[in-house]
């Protein structure tokens, strides 16, 4: 808090002050540590050396062998099939979008067809029993007018 409140006097803004401090926790440049209520940042001589010669002792047991260069090879030729693939993919998602929104319209139509395809019969079996003599102007009708679209 005390680093987040000197930050606006000397013109940082407060939340790039909390930015900065979790990228060093996180790089490991400065240690946290929480003591009671507080969290207490330090950074210490010693904690750098030690990283730094931890660094170079990994340097040096990373020798470059036959090995090491065909495994380098290998991997560069993966990641390059790995963005060519990539990018193949990236086409057919394209497509599959298009395709399948008309599968989704396709399915929509074929319900509203069903529905009225369902109202045209329930009208003419509503109206054949309510109405005297309307089941044989209603077949006419049918015949004439509706199956003709269809």
């Amino acid at each position: 808090k005390e680093l987040e409140k000197m930050g606006p006097k000397k013109g940082v803004i407060s939340q790039s002050v909390k930015d900065v401090i979790q990228s060093l926790v996180d790089d490991d440049l400065v240690l946290k540590d929480k003591i009671g209520s507080y969290v207490y940042f330090c950074s210490l001589p010693s904690c750098a050396t030690e990283l730094i010669a931890r660094k170079d002792a990994l340097k040096k047991g990373r020798k470059s062998s036959d090995e090491r260069a065909q495994a380098l090879v290998d991997l560069e030729t993966v990641e390059i099939k790995y963005n060519e693939l990539k990018n193949e993919m990236g086409n057919f998602a394209d497509n599959d979008s298009v395709a399948l929104e008309a599968m989704n319209v396709t399915v929509v139509s074929h319900a509203a067809s069903n529905r009225w395809t369902d109202n045209i019969f329930a009208i003419k079996q509503w109206c054949s029993n309510n109405i005297p003599h309307a089941k044989e102007q209603l077949e006419h009708v049918y015949d004439e007018v509706i199956l003709p679209q269809l």
